[in-house]
């Protein structure tokens, strides 16, 4: 499970807070602490993270809390009757952001929440 820091590094890595310039970390950070907002906790900085998604992962993300913890591709594809291609795309774009994983060893299972 993610630590509250992995989801904070997450958010500033996609909101471009913080960025990774040749060999180094550098945060870009507003000019002056007034025109900073910082989020109200973990589930604010997850919901930032969720809006910068795509639409059609946004919607994965619904898809994929009513099934449950665990879930499989062709689950997905039926239940949102998106091709396989969209599928797969999309779940990667999940990985891609930390927010969904692979789940080796659960069964029929293939992705699994990050959190």
């Amino acid at each position: 499970m993610p630590s509250g820091g992995q989801y904070a590094k997450h958010d500033a890595l996609e909101s471009g807070k913080l960025r990774i310039e040749g060999d180094q970390w550098q945060i870009h950070a507003p000019e002056t602490m007034a025109d900073s907002t910082l989020p109200g906790g973990i589930q604010a900085i997850i919901a930032g993270r969720i809006k910068r998604l795509s639409s059609t992962a946004q919607s994965m993300l619904e898809i994929v809390s009513v099934i449950g913890t665990a879930f499989d591709m062709e689950l997905i594809r039926e239940v949102s009757g998106w091709d396989e291609a969209l599928v797969l795309e999309t779940i990667n774009e999940l990985i891609d952001r930390y927010l969904l994983r692979e789940a080796p060893g659960r069964g029929h299972f293939d992705y699994t929440f990050s959190h």
